[in-house]
């Protein structure tokens, strides 16, 4: 039988690590792989979904959607491959969040693009919205510019992000999955995970500071911005408690 190749655009799902109905445990060195089981992991980073079984993931809590609430968005390449560290890639993810994000009004209050996955700080304009949804609207537009541009240009890279289904090949862009989606109600917490976004290229030695990682809303914030993807000013009502 032959097999047909399907290019696949994963729908992202998402899950909530900080809520008032969840236990207080670090976000930080625990992954939840089932309903009753967690790994401990050295880092936040070092979460292998590839490794975990689709029927595991799907028992993962879904994200709380709840008004007045910032998130801050984890999502990763399918297999953690670095498909994010060329410039033309990271060019996409930053038109199509910057897209996503007014088309679903959505503020955007930092980013970080690295080379393997993303980290996204959003908050909805609105209060009936949906995370998966602004992920969809993320996600999609880069899969379909980037698996025709490594048919036409790069083909050897296709046997690095094929898979099979039944009679069926199809193409990931993203790891399937909910990555990591974490309600954020205090404006401590916004601040740590601003913080905790821009760091990630300096822990993982890239850069010796935040700012001179192009692929972050670092620089805006020190008024020395390296891309075009402009992160929205944070009111006033968040920041008050950190005063």
């Amino acid at each position: 039988m032959k097999l047909q190749v399907v290019d696949e655009i994963t729908s992202p799902i998402v899950i909530s690590e900080d809520h008032p109905k969840n236990d207080r445990r670090s976000n930080w060195d625990v992954c939840t792989i089932g309903p009753d089981e967690a790994v401990k992991l050295k880092t936040h980073s070092e979460c292998e979904f590839s490794e975990m079984d689709f029927r595991d993931r799907q028992c993962r809590p879904r994200a709380y959607n709840e008004p007045g609430h910032a998130h801050e968005l984890t999502f990763s390449c399918f297999r953690r491959i670095k498909m994010l560290s060329r410039e033309r890639t990271c060019q996409w993810m930053a038109e199509s969040i910057a897209v996503a994000c007014r088309e679903l009004n959505h503020q955007l209050w930092a980013d970080v693009f690295m080379p393997e996955h993303v980290h996204l700080v959003v908050c909805a304009r609105e209060p009936e919205y949906d995370t998966s949804q602004l992920l969809g609207r993320i996600k999609e537009p880069v899969s379909r510019a980037a698996v025709p541009f490594l048919k036409r240009e790069s083909p050897e890279w296709l046997t690095r992000i094929r898979v099979g289904d039944g009679d069926r090949l199809k193409h990931h862009f993203w790891q399937p999955g909910r990555g990591h989606d974490r309600n954020i109600i205090k404006g401590k917490t916004l601040l740590h995970m601003i913080d905790y976004t821009h760091q990630n290229p300096v822990r993982r030695r890239l850069v010796e500071q935040a700012r001179d990682w192009k692929w972050s809303s670092a620089g805006w914030y020190e008024e020395i911005p390296l891309n075009e993807l402009r992160p929205d000013p944070i009111p006033w009502d968040w920041l008050e408690e950190t005063n």
